[in-house]
């Protein structure tokens, strides 16, 4: 596809473009994480908060917990710059009214990861102690610290991901796939997808555990189809 200075890039150029913006996310990723490994512990610590006491196994298990904690926060902290490399990968083909939402884009992107992270963070505690009634007064909670962190950061890194729906759904109502229309007709469908995701995002049984994540997500839907009743797609505007 041309863009606005008219130059068409091949196959081969889109190639040699994903792969520098690449190689440029990694290289700030793998950086961030040597630096995050110096405060991992102190993450470790703050995510067992309430945990009782953890214990590892294997003579390398505490090393590669720590390891894969610095990279988790590698990846959060450099997300920013990921996001800025995605939006050059894609730039190219865009015309110059759609690169005006560069910035705006990026921001709501780093945002929303962000507080559904910090989301993800505070719904740990809570579905622990969901979790711990199961076992009544008969078992006793002793987590190894690979598993724990698994069970934590999987939840974390979920929400801030599902956070991203306002930004998913806008720019598919950009590109004309969906519409205001169209989604509100969906709305009780569109319901039962978020409670149906929950429900396998979030451990546990029970309906407050499911809510937990369903309500922040039903809010976004809605703040995202107010947005789209403005957007016209892109196609129109460019005739």
């Amino acid at each position: 596809m041309p863009n606005d200075e008219g130059r068409e890039m091949s196959v081969v150029d889109h190639l040699e473009e994903l792969r520098l913006r690449l190689l440029i996310s990694l290289a700030v990723v793998a950086a961030a994480s040597v630096l995050c490994y110096i405060f991992s512990l102190d993450a470790i610590q703050f995510l067992t908060r309430g945990a009782g006491k953890i214990q590892y196994l294997g003579p390398t298990d505490a090393f590669m917990v720590r390891l894969k904690v610095s990279v988790i926060m590698g990846l959060a902290v450099s997300s920013p710059v990921v996001f800025w490399q995605l939006w050059l990968f894609v730039a190219p083909g865009l015309y110059r009214n759609e690169k005006r939402y560069a910035l705006p884009t990026i921001i709501s992107a780093v945002v929303l990861f962000f507080g559904g992270g910090a989301f993800g963070v505070f719904t740990v505690p809570y579905a622990l102690r969901v979790l711990q009634k199961f076992g009544g007064d008969v078992l006793q909670a002793n987590y190894t610290v690979d598993r724990f962190i698994s069970f934590a950061t999987g939840m974390i890194l979920a929400f801030a991901v599902v956070f991203e729906l306002p930004l998913v759904l806008i720019f598919l109502a950009k590109i004309g796939i969906v519409s205001h229309k169209m989604l509100s007709r969906s709305r009780k469908y569109v319901i039962l997808i978020i409670f149906a995701v929950s429900a396998v995002l979030t451990p546990g049984t029970d309906i407050v555990s499911m809510m937990i994540m369903a309500a922040p997500l039903y809010i976004l839907f809605e703040i995202s189809l107010l947005i789209i009743r403005f957007i016209r797609p892109a196609e129109s505007q460019r005739h």
